[in-house]
C-alpha cells in the first residue's frame, strides 16, 4: 500500500470516527430536548395548578372574611356584654350588702 492509500484510508477512518461522534452528539441531543420538553410540560402543569390553589385561597380568604362580624358589630356586642356584667355586678353587689345587713342583724339580735 502507498502513501496516497493510507492516507485514503486514515481520511476515511477519520471521517467515519466523525459521523459516529456527531450521530452519538445527535442523539443526545434529541435525548436533552425531549427531556426539556418533557420538564416544560411539568412546569405548564405545576404553573397551572399553583395558579388554580392561588385562585382558591383568595376566595376562601374572602368567604372567610364574610363570615366575620364587623369592628362596630363586635363593639356593640362586647358593649351589650359589659353591660350586662356590670348590672349582674351591681345586683350581686347589692343582694350581698343585704345579706350581709341581715346578717349583722341577726348576730346583733342574737346577743
Amino acid at each position: 500500500m502507498g502513501a496516497s492509500e493510507w492516507i485514503t484510508l486514515g481520511g476515511i477512518f477519520v471521517t467515519s470516527v466523525f459521523a459516529v461522534i456527531g450521530y452519538l452528539l445527535s442523539m443526545k441531543d434529541k435525548k436533552q430536548e425531549d427531556e426539556i420538553t418533557s420538564l416544560k410540560e411539568v412546569c405548564r402543569v405545576l404553573f397551572t395548578k399553583h395558579d388554580l390553589d392561588a385562585a382558591a385561597l383568595v376566595d376562601l380568604q374572602i368567604k372567610i372574611a364574610e363570615q366575620h362580624y364587623p369592628k362596630s358589630e363586635l363593639d356593640a356586642k362586647f358593649g351589650q356584654i359589659e353591660a350586662t356584667l356590670k348590672s349582674g355586678f351591681s345586683e350581686l353587689n347589692a343582694s350581698m350588702k343585704e345579706m350581709s345587713k341581715a346578717f349583722m342583724e341577726h348576730l346583733q339580735g342574737g346577743k
